[in-house]
């Protein structure tokens, strides 16, 4: 079900920039001889994304490796992190699964499996495995070798064994340490619930990294994720939205009608609205990539037409049906700043795959958002954050596309008129001040603002510039909708498509040598 699926792993995630720019920083650490503490969620680990990208950092560490160390135990599958007081030694992973044989008890410690890696001897009744290991690592970093051991918390019984490992290290390479080029590293990959709750607060900073799955996947990733999600599976478009053109959205009407349009401007519309879609499904899923091919799937994603049938739609394509109170505890939270690492109060949600850091914020599974129950406070702050999401994606889409269209807009507008900047303004002055009204000229010589040049194709309405000015018109109301916080709907969207395309189509057809400006006439 698309609202649970926080578990999926997602195939691209191990080559996305946000993971790739994580895993080298983990490798980085690694090379100049530093321990590091990888703490992922939860559901990383269950999808095997947390083992796949262990594996990698492993093979591209370069030194005398130790590896696959945890005992091997009758149970299948990845044991569940630990819950509530910390168990006794070796006794985390409970009783034995049905047939099982295996006697947790009896299993070797982490100190007694890693001193026989190294030695190839288990240790004597009344020696202690861990100093014997540090004593060894230690000792062959000093000789000129340099040992690398990894280990996964999920995987191993002792986890006790396990900690004491990583403290003691990196305590003892601060108080003794070997030269930099020999120094031995251990990287402890950990969900948060292995390891006790105090442990990043206590590694030593100058020999060890701590490296949360935090704020790791940004907006690039969700678009690269998006785009390779319609390349797979294109999202289907129903037929009763489908228009002449073979876009997704009914006719509009005004500058041009999609149902009239030529195929250059079908073809632009249709290019808009995808990256709208993909850009509106990047921002409403987050960090969370499996929402993705539900999100590219709701009909109309990137516009807004009205508050209810939006958030439907979104709801219905995620499965999210209200049923319950949001249980992160950062409901409240969800536009407050992000720290480097989750604040004290949020891992427990964070390991749990409920927030995350996200472009700079902090994101709450919509999800969970989503199942919250409908009126009230909670569900007028979810509307405006799915509407604010929209908006934020057609400022990166639409926005650049109005601010080159006010450029040529201007550039047509004054070939038409076969005059300056400046000789414009000096006519709508003249002009005005025979109607006892004044002209406020604008701060910028060159620069001509939507706002600016409807006023003056209004001023200067004419046949020959008509057309001019209703590709203005349609251009400035978009504008003034995005400035105000609004979102545009289907037939706003079209209409600038419309508009820019016309644009775009008369810049192609404008003579290579242009006429040089003329002065204006006094009095016309």
């Amino acid at each position: 079900m698309p609202g649970s699926g926080a578990s999926v792993g997602h195939p691209l995630t191990a080559g996305l920039p946000g993971v790739r720019d994580h895993v080298g920083a983990v490798a980085h650490d690694l090379h100049h001889g530093r321990s590091c503490l990888w703490i992922f969620p939860d559901h990383l680990v269950e999808n095997g994304t947390a083992d796949r990208l262990f594996s990698e950092v492993v093979a591209g560490t370069a030194g005398a490796r130790v590896e696959n160390v945890h005992a091997e135990l009758a149970e299948s599958g990845v044991p569940g992190p630990r819950t509530g007081a910390r168990p006794p030694r070796r006794s985390i992973w409970g009783p034995p699964a049905p047939g099982g044989s295996h006697d947790l008890a009896a299993v070797p410690s982490f100190g007694a499996r890693l001193q026989h890696a190294l030695e190839a001897r288990m240790p004597a009744e009344d020696e202690d495995p861990l100093e014997r290991v540090l004593e060894t690592l230690l000792t062959g970093g000093r000789t000129g070798a340099r040992w690398f051991v990894s280990a996964r918390s999920w995987l191993e019984p002792d986890l006790d064994g396990l900690v004491a490992l990583y403290q003691r290290l990196t305590h003892q390479v601060r108080a003794e340490p070997p030269p930099a080029e020999c120094t031995p590293r251990l990287l402890l990959a950990a969900r948060y619930r292995d390891i006790p709750a105090d442990l990043p607060a206590r590694s030593d900073p100058d020999t060890a990294r701590i490296h949360w799955w935090w704020g790791v996947l940004g907006r690039l990733d969700g678009l690269t994720a998006a785009a390779h999600a319609e390349a797979v599976r294109p999202s289907p478009v129903p037929l009763s939205e489908r228009d002449a053109t073979g876009g997704d959205g009914p006719p509009a009407g005004g500058v041009q009608a999609l149902s009239a349009a030529s195929p250059a401007e079908a073809a632009y519309a249709r290019a808009v609205r995808t990256q709208l879609r993909r850009e509106a499904a990047a921002e409403l899923a987050g960090p969370d990539l499996a929402l993705l091919p539900a999100l590219l799937a709701v009909p109309g994603l990137g516009v807004w037409e009205n508050d209810e049938a939006s958030v439907k739609s979104i709801r219905d394509a995620l499965c999210c049906s209200p049923e319950g109170l949001v249980a992160a505890p950062a409901a409240d939270r969800h536009l407050g700043p992000v720290t480097p690492a989750p604040a004290q109060d949020l891992r427990e949600a964070w390991a749990d795959g409920a927030v995350d850091a996200w472009e700079g914020r902090l994101h709450v599974r919509i999800t969970d958002r989503l199942r919250s129950p409908g009126g009230g406070t909670a569900e007028h702050r979810l509307t405006e954050d799915l509407h604010t999401a929209v908006w934020r994606a057609q400022l990166r889409v639409v926005y650049p596309l109005l601010a080159s269209g006010r450029g040529q807009l201007q550039d047509a507008y004054l070939r038409l008129n076969r005059m300056s900047v400046q000789s414009l303004r000096d006519r709508a002055r003249h002009r005005l001040r025979g109607q006892g009204r004044d002209y406020r000229v604008p701060s910028s010589p060159s620069l001509m603002e939507l706002s600016e040049l409807s006023f003056l194709m209004k001023l200067f309405a004419g046949s020959s510039t008509d057309l001019l000015g209703a590709l203005c018109e349609a251009l400035h109301k978009a504008r003034n909708r995005l400035a105000h916080h609004r979102c545009l709907g289907r037939q706003d969207v079209d209409k600038v498509c419309g508009a820019l395309a016309r644009l775009d189509g008369i810049d192609a057809a404008r003579p290579r040598s242009l006429p040089g400006p003329r002065p204006p006439v006094p009095g016309s």
